[in-house]
């Protein structure tokens, strides 16, 4: 019952997270799904003393949002959506931390509308990122992140779906427990070009992690050195650019927003899987220049995700 109540209560501040920053993420069209890359890379624990020389890490999941029915017109969509990512953690100069990143997304799509859209939606990035200090300022430091990628159809990677987005934050840790982290992420030539990042995590002891940082927040609790329940949400908001009516490029946009929970397993030091399910809410397909729409009713998703670190 203990623990009911906590997973209740993470999901409740996930929700009221996300309403808080309805405005500044939500409504932001493409930035928030590379944000995932942005944010999760550049993370707070490359800037850990005890991090060793040389690290690898490779970050992969699986979800599944089953066919549901769209608003104003016939027919189901369902989504297939599979990613990864590989990093290689050094130091430069034995102090410098440097990441290099190979990732990539495939989102499936399962169309019965009266919209014509792609079989697939894919995305391959590449990156390169630095944390350092931040103008002398003490437990303040600096990250920034350089991403090529192409956001394109069934890894065609053509050269009018390259992209070079990056970030660049400013990382506080007043002590052990507290990062707080603000910043810009940068996407040229899509429609939004810049995007704020602001959050935070938070240990408030040993079992508890508030890990509010968009476009992913979470709040999870420690039932032991193995087990972990967790509340988590998602922003989803890309742009890609596919071939439509023969050889016709066009700018497709896929939103989505998600709210749910699950637990993680902790096997051994070098493996974390994670189960997770929830509901899918405004979730849209749309073209830029195009008329054609689709607006799905809310869902629900199930996801797997495996974490390695060695």
């Amino acid at each position: 019952m203990r623990f009911a109540k906590v997973l209740i209560t993470c999901g409740i501040f996930v929700i009221l997270f996300f309403e808080a920053t309805e405005f500044s993420y939500a409504a932001l069209p493409s930035s928030k799904g590379q944000r995932e890359s942005l944010l999760e890379e550049g993370s707070i624990s490359t800037l850990k003393e005890e991090e060793p020389a040389f690290s690898f890490e490779s970050d992969s999941f699986a979800r599944y949002i089953p066919r549901e029915s769209v608003y104003s017109q016939q027919g189901k969509l369902g989504i297939i959506d599979t990613g990864s990512e590989q990093s290689i953690k050094t130091k430069a100069f034995g102090v410098l931390p440097v990441g290099f990143i190979v990732g990539a997304r495939y989102i499936g799509i399962e169309n019965s509308t009266g919209v014509t859209l792609p079989a697939s939606l894919t995305s391959v990035s590449l990156g390169m990122e630095v944390t350092g200090p931040f103008f002398g300022i003490d437990k303040t430091y600096s990250f920034i992140g350089l991403y090529p990628s192409w956001y394109d159809s069934n890894w065609q990677c053509r050269s009018a779906s390259f992209r070079t987005p990056f970030t660049v934050l400013a990382i506080r840790k007043p002590n052990e427990r507290l990062t707080l982290i603000a910043g810009v992420a940068a996407f040229p030539e899509f429609q939004n070009e810049v995007t704020p990042v602001i959050g935070f995590r938070y240990l408030p002891n040993d079992r508890l992690t508030f890990d509010l940082i968009p476009p992913k927040p979470s709040i999870s609790y420690k039932l032991n050195k193995e087990l972990s329940i967790f509340a988590e949400g998602g922003l989803t908001n890309n742009e890609y650019n596919v071939k439509k009516d023969g050889n016709k490029s066009e700018i497709l946009k896929y939103e989505e927003m998600n709210l749910g929970g699950g637990f993680s397993y902790q096997l051994g030091k070098n493996a974390l899987f994670s189960l997770s399910a929830g509901s899918v809410m405004s979730h849209r397909l749309k073209y830029k220049d195009y008329v054609g729409k689709i607006r799905v009713k809310n869902g629900s998703y199930v996801n797997l995700g495996v974490l390695i670190k060695i």
